[in-house]
């Protein structure tokens, strides 16, 4: 497991980390979605601007005088100014990788929350990609301070984590934070994976029976990532599987192709687009953070 060490991050770590752009990846081929924040409000936002206020959720229903219902969601959680105290812990794959995660201890259900890829790293020249766990922290930290255990690692190649740049090979590194809550004595292990490592973990749990998460959140994930299709995989998954999107021209259908092949389904739930000049967080952060203890709490 490695050495654990108590470490403390400022409130500038927290907002300090952008995501990367939402990509789709078909064996060779990489399609950039626009440009925008998902986790820490630093990037620009895409798409047109809307005039739909920040804690409101719109249901259209059709009745008998053709109005519609606006459903407000009540749950606003803060966003913690810094992160709790974590552990530094280090995993070892399979494959003898070292694999560096943020570790928080709390209640009984722990959380695995998966950071998204960097897509520019292939051309790189094995420059070591900025995106890490850090790139989640606002989340895993919400989190983490109501009161469960989190486990957020760094992919292989990224961040603190030994290795090569490899989307194929790192499914070994969620099977590997897996099997470390499993050691820890967690019987009840949420996972949560971020845009494009979505389908990696969605294949994970089809095709590894040792791994039975209690629910499986797609946060923006596209349904294909390299080498690796979320919608072949998704019928053999029993976890209850909650989908989260975002309403634009480009991103829209993701859920929807998702969905489709969902057995076990808790929800799908897409946000609509972000004013200009805002950033994700400033719009729907507290009320994504509501959605996220929800989903936690009751799946």
């Amino acid at each position: 497991m490695g050495r654990r060490a108590i470490t403390f991050l400022a409130a500038a770590a927290l907002l300090g980390s952008a995501c990367s752009a939402l990509d789709v990846s078909t064996g060779a081929t990489t399609t950039t979605a626009p440009t925008t924040d998902l986790g820490t409000g630093t990037e620009q936002a895409i798409d047109a601007p809307q005039t739909e206020e920040a804690t409101t959720s719109t249901e259209a229903a059709a009745s008998d005088d053709d109005t519609t219902t606006t459903t407000i969601f009540n749950r606003l959680v803060p966003i913690p100014e810094e992160p709790p105290p974590f552990e530094e812990v280090t995993l070892t794959t399979e494959d003898g990788v070292d694999i560096y995660a943020k570790y928080w201890i709390d209640g009984p259900t722990a959380v695995i929350f998966t950071h998204e890829y960097d897509a520019a790293q292939a051309g790189s020249g094995g420059q070591r990609p900025p995106q890490s766990s850090d790139s989640v922290l606002i989340w895993t930290s919400v989190l983490a301070a109501n009161g469960h255990t989190v486990l957020s690692p760094d992919w292989r190649g990224h961040g603190q984590s030994s290795g090569e740049y490899n989307v194929k090979e790192s499914q070994l590194d969620a099977k590997a934070a897996y099997d470390f809550l499993v050691g820890e004595g967690y019987e009840r292990i949420v996972m949560l994976a971020m845009t494009g490592s979505g389908p990696v973990v969605t294949d994970l749990i089809a095709s590894d029976p040792g791994i039975e998460p209690a629910g499986l959140g797609l946060l923006w994930s596209p349904p294909q990532e390299t080498g690796f299709d979320a919608t072949r995989a998704l019928p053999d998954v029993e976890a209850s599987v909650w989908i989260i999107g975002y309403d634009s021209p480009r991103l829209a259908r993701w859920p929807k192709l998702l969905e489709a092949k969902v057995v076990n389904h808790y929800g799908t739930y897409v946000f609509s687009q972000i004013p200009t000049g805002l950033q994700f967080i400033d719009v729907y952060g507290e009320e994504f953070a509501g959605r996220l203890l929800d989903f936690v709490e009751s799946v």
